[in-house]
């Protein structure tokens, strides 16, 4: 079968016969240029296993996975959506829908080896994050708004690309143009890809140390520690510090990934017998 929903027509008259529109609150923009379609598919093929799509909208990666004969479990909010895309692809055994918040659907810990999807730019952060956390694929392809994806991938400053990397590697593929969507977004977009690896700290000691340190992104980490409310006792923070060779008097921006790895991971091993927070 081909593809039908990368006509602007196409789309609206669906739309139409289902009395529904595009729902901006829940950052529906559709995929619809050929040359991107072809070249996002052939990154998500390329990734073996059973796939989970988030947000399919209109199926046009849907489509390419179920033509490839991939295992597809695609989750969807929009009730309007799932009834098209569960007509629309009736005559594949391995795709199966679901009418389910994402958030809600990924922290029941589904087992998949691929997640991949156009996720909407307002709860990228939280799906990101259920994702590492729930699901821990061995690959993942998202596409997102540019700044939140250079952000993740290259920006070594961002609390973010710390927390993330330490699940696996992320990589910034390409741009995509609002053009290719529809309707077109304001926003730039980026694909980006994540393979996963071994796990250089406990992420739940990570996150916390992170909150803890990042609260005060202008102060230095030992003033940022010393504010009320600390996820981790202080007074093992600099002993942390002090082990692992960090300068307290720099700020939260100036320390490197490994070095918050090596931090959590004496923490860890610090206190194994009571719960980190204070």
């Amino acid at each position: 079968m081909e593809y039908r929903f990368t006509s602007i027509h196409e789309i609206k008259n669906i739309l139409a016969a289902n009395n529904a529109g595009v729902r901006k609150k829940w950052g529906q923009n559709f995929l619809i240029d050929k040359n991107y379609i072809k070249k996002i598919s052939e990154i998500v093929l390329s990734m073996e296993g059973s796939y989970l799509e988030i947000g399919p909208g209109l199926g046009a990666l849907t489509a390419a996975i179920l033509q490839a004969n991939k295992p597809l479990t695609s989750v969807e909010i929009d009730p309007v959506y799932v009834k098209v895309l569960a007509t629309e692809f009736e005559e594949f055994p391995n795709f199966h829908i679901i009418h389910e918040d994402a958030l809600s659907y990924l922290k029941r810990k589904p087992d998949f080896s691929v997640v991949c999807g156009n996720l909407p730019y307002y709860i990228s952060t939280d799906l990101i994050l259920c994702v590492l956390e729930y699901v821990r694929p061995r690959h993942a392809c998202f596409l997102l708004q540019k700044e939140f994806a250079l952000r993740l991938c290259k920006n070594e400053l961002s609390s973010l690309y710390v927390y993330a990397g330490n699940f696996g590697t992320w990589h910034y593929a390409f741009d995509v143009p609002p053009g290719a969507f529809y309707p077109n977004p304001t926003i730039v977009s980026a694909l980006v890809t994540f393979k996963s690896g071994e796990l250089r700290c406990n992420p739940e000691v990570l996150s916390n140390l992170l909150r803890t340190t990042y609260r005060g992104k202008r102060k230095k980490i030992a003033n940022a520690w010393k504010m009320r409310d600390g996820f981790i006792d202080v007074e093992l923070l600099l002993t942390a510090a002090a082990i692992t060779g960090i300068d307290t008097d720099r700020r939260p921006e100036e320390i490197k990934a490994s070095e918050y790895y090596s931090m959590a991971n004496y923490l860890e091993k610090s206190i194994p017998k009571k719960p980190l927070h204070s």
